[in-house]
Order: C-alpha cells, then structure tokens, then sequence
C-alpha cells in the first residue's frame, strides 16, 4: 500500500489502484493520515539514522588515527632512544 500526494490531493494505492482521500469513509481517511504521518516519519528517521551511522563511522575513523598516532609517535621515541644508545655506545668504544 502506497500513499502519496498528487496534485495535493493525498491518495493511497490499494490493489493499484489511486483511492483519493474523499472517497474513503471518515475512519478511513483517518487511517489515510495516521499513514501518511507515518511514512513521513519513517523518512525523516531514515535520514536521521544515516546521519548516525556516518558520525559514528567517522569518530571511529579520527578514533583509529588518533591512536596509531600514538602508536607511531611511541615507535618514532623508541627508535631514536635506541640509536641514541647504538652511537652511544660506538662513541664510548
């Protein structure tokens, strides 16, 4: 079931066939609302959820970086701290 806005008249597809807000009962025009609502909601969260999972990838992403930073600025000092220590050493012989 499909519902939609043509010409702004909300309609609803049911068995395909295009039913016009006006040709439905009271209730179901009510129904056709509440629907309409709805799927505009489901959109809107949609979108919402995308906006999410994007954020989420992107500090997981700058989380990553920050830490093999880390990783490589530890290496940079533990590579310079042991030739430090190899000329040292060479100097001292």
């Amino acid at each position: 079931m499909d519902t939609s806005t043509e010409n702004n008249k909300p309609f609803v597809t049911i068995d395909g066939i295009q039913v016009y807000a006006e040709d439905l009962s009271p209730e179901g025009q009510i129904y056709l609302a509440r629907l309409q609502r709805l799927n505009n909601k489901k959109a809107i969260a949609i979108v919402d959820l995308e906006e999410l999972n994007a954020s989420i990838a992107f500090f997981e992403s700058r989380l990553i970086v920050d830490y093999q930073g880390d990783m490589n600025d530890e290496e940079s000092t533990e590579e310079s701290t042991s030739l430090e220590n190899e000329e040292e050493e060479t100097t001292e012989k």
